[in-house]
């Protein structure tokens, strides 16, 4: 653990841990997530990582701040202070594959129809597929810190996912921009608002909000259901499908049942 501090939202927490490399950071995230609900739990109390348990409250995010090396973990390969956006063309191309597959992603680091309820504009989640440099809006913020602590903030994930699948989706939608050497979209207006049209890209794509349309726009990327196995997106749509059936018999306020404990 790093820093600690209160947030917006009641009872809500912020806390940060140090990096890692590869595999390791999402282990960290696991021990840390079930870790504090053990202690929470041994001391009386719940600590729940739902991602809106208050309706007209702040929502819960996971915010996935990641950089990319060289193999052996010697060279970081995202800064470049000669280009015009600070970014060498692998970290741009990285970007920009992250760009195109954000509706597609977007389900599986925010995996339930709780979680989507963060995708909203002025709520301090991101709307749509977008990136700027140090912009809390967008839901890539590119910081620009050198060449050992330039790193990417993806703001897509939300408390309740899977640190694992969201990981995977992440590396496969960024991969992808490399392998088709994707150029790398305009960003938001220097001083603007991811959430005001007349800051963002004209064509710029929606976060999907609804559970439905978040799944149709997963299975049509080809892309990202390859990548990650069209086996294991079939079981995961079934999962949603339940979820939705689940939610449809269910009290619109009797949701934290379903997600409070679980999550």
């Amino acid at each position: 653990m790093e820093c600690a501090e209160t947030e917006y939202g009641p009872g809500q927490i912020a806390m940060s841990y140090r990096p890692a490399f590869e595999i390791r950071a999402t282990d960290n995230a696991h021990t840390y997530k079930t870790g504090i609900k053990e202690m929470a739990i041994k001391n009386g109390f719940m600590a729940t990582f739902m991602s809106k348990p208050f309706p007209n409250r702040s929502g819960s995010a996971c915010h996935f701040c990641h950089s990319l090396w060289d193999i052996p973990g010697e060279t970081p390969l995202l800064y470049d202070a000669d280009r015009p956006k600070g970014l060498t063309s692998v970290g741009e191309h990285w970007v920009a594959g992250l760009l195109e597959h954000t509706p597609a992603i977007s389900l599986l680091m925010a995996p339930t129809i709780n979680c989507l309820k963060r995708y909203l504009p002025n709520s301090f989640a991101p709307s749509n597929a977008t990136w700027g440099i140090d912009n809390c809006t967008c839901a890539f913020r590119v910081i620009l810190n050198g060449k050992e602590g330039t790193y990417i903030e993806n703001q897509l994930w939300a408390s309740g996912c899977n640190p694992y699948i969201s990981l995977a989706a992440t590396v496969a939608a960024g991969m992808d921009g490399i392998k088709r050497k994707l150029p790398l979209p305009p960003s938001v207006k220097e001083t603007g608002n991811a959430y005001n049209l007349e800051d963002i890209p004209p064509g710029t794509a929606n976060v999907p909000t609804d559970m439905e349309e978040a799944m149709r726009t997963l299975q049509a990327d080809d892309v990202i259901t390859s990548a990650i196995g069209k086996e294991f997106i079939e079981c995961f749509l079934a999962a949603k499908r339940h979820e939705i059936l689940l939610q449809e018999k269910n009290e619109e306020n009797r949701e934290q049942d379903l997600f409070f404990e679980y999550m």
